[in-house]
């Protein structure tokens, strides 16, 4: 740019006041001395034109410094050192607008793919929730009950999302109305995975009504199509009881009404499977930096011990160690990682499984399962890879410990 002559400044400066700001404010940033704010005061620059440039000039360099700050969000978010529960929670306490996003999103390496996923997630997305027992109706006869143990945030929740969308998937289900909010509840969850999203933190503290808070549980019931032969449907009662049910029975030092067995879910008569989820994660991290809480190991332990006491292994037919989050060993074959990881870390659960076993239950059967759900991004809030290798493999551990419903004889004859 070529520079103002000496005669042009000596012009601009006899007129100096009756310019306008736009004007002024350009010479200001063109970055020439001779026009700078300072200079133009000391030529007699009116001083409410000063307060205002100065007000203007503060405002470009706020913008700029508010751009740059966007931006860097975005490219932090692309580069997955950000989740979407935190980008969530910086959107309600305003550090960071989607409009904003929107606007910069072009400059930065974000996608508008991941930013849609981000609208969904802090605008639309699905909550969902433990019940009350009160709320549920008895489990029904006839049918499997299949129970899934584990201590709050193992990855239950996460795992029966991707093991319906299995299912929901391969056309295996036929719905059945006996307890809606547990239909409600298996179609939001596995919908949601579907999209990508992981259930959120599921509130297991409820109000019953009378201002206790206590802790829920969720029951779904349906019919599972074997895929190898589709006549062969399986009456199925799943519970995932909450992770606080879970560490109550452990603290209490016993399995009662007020924890695992309410409404006697473990005291009928149906045939049962149960799973025992691990975490993975949580027991690197808390190798890394103890948190001083239970093992996870300690309370599988107790809990075996208080099941066998209360009798529940009688009516069993599957004990099944699910490894969660397996896709963050470092090896391909996930498998033997999680028996070694098992039999390395938790000795004492195993055994004591084994224990059980031996003494009057040999006919059920304990295996040790790796479960992925895929991979994830977003700081392992988005699943953008699903994985269903594992929900396969439960779908048919299922199918060949259940029983099934035979065709009626004169269904065989009009199809």
């Amino acid at each position: 740019m070529e520079r103002d002559s000496e005669d042009k400044v000596l012009r601009f400066y006899f007129d100096l006041n009756n310019h306008k700001i736009e004007h002024l404010i350009s010479k200001i940033k063109s970055g020439d001395p001779r026009y700078s704010l300072e200079r133009m005061v000391s030529k007699g620059l009116f001083e409410n034109t000063k307060i205002e440039i100065e007000r203007i000039l503060t405002e470009i360099i706020d913008i700029g410094g508010r751009k740059q700050f966007v931006i860097n969000y975005c490219n932090q978010i692309a580069s997955n050192y950000k989740g979407l529960d935190e980008i969530k929670k910086d959107i309600i306490n305003g550090i960071i607008d989607i409009s904003e996003i929107e606007n910069y999103i072009h400059e930065s390496n974000l996608t508008p793919d991941l930013l849609q996923k981000i609208k969904y997630y802090t605008s639309f997305k699905k909550k969902i929730d433990f019940h009350l027992w009160s709320n549920l109706p008895p489990l029904l006869d006839d049918h499997t009950d299949i129970y899934f143990f584990g201590q709050p945030q193992s990855g239950k929740s996460c795992i029966l999302a991707n093991l319906f969308s299995y299912i929901e998937k391969n056309a295996l289900f036929i719905q059945n109305s006996h307890c809606d909010v547990g239909n409600k509840y298996k179609d939001i969850i596995y919908d949601e995975y579907n999209k990508g999203f992981l259930p959120e933190r599921t509130e297991s503290k409820i109000n019953d009504g009378f201002g206790t808070i206590t802790d829920g549980v969720n029951y779904i019931t349906f019919d599972l199509i074997n895929p190898s032969n589709r006549n062969q449907k399986h009456p199925l009662n799943f519970i995932e009881m909450s992770g606080e049910l879970f560490d109550h029975a452990y603290g209490d030092g016993e399995v009662s009404e007020n924890n695992l067995n309410a409404k006697d879910y473990l005291n009928n008569g149906n045939r049962k499977l149960l799973f025992f989820v691990l975490d993975y994660d949580k027991h690197v991290k808390n190798e890394l930096n103890p948190m001083g809480d239970t093992p996870q190991g300690a309370k599988m332990t107790a809990i075996l011990s208080l099941l066998e006491k209360f009798g529940t292994f009688k009516k069993t037919d599957g004990i099944y160690i699910l490894v969660s989050k397996a896709d963050l060993f470092d090896t391909v074959n996930l498998e033997q990682a999680a028996e070694d990881f098992i039999y390395d870390n938790y000795k004492s659960f195993i055994q004591n499984c084994i224990d059980i076993q031996d003494k009057n239950y040999s006919q059920f059967k304990i295996k040790i399962y790796p479960y992925s759900i895929g991979g994830l991004t977003m700081q392992s809030t988005y699943v953008y890879e699903k994985d269903y290798t594992w929900s396969e493999k439960i779908v048919k551990e299922i199918i060949s410990k259940s029983f099934f419903k035979r065709p009626p004889v004169w269904g065989r004859f009009f199809k």
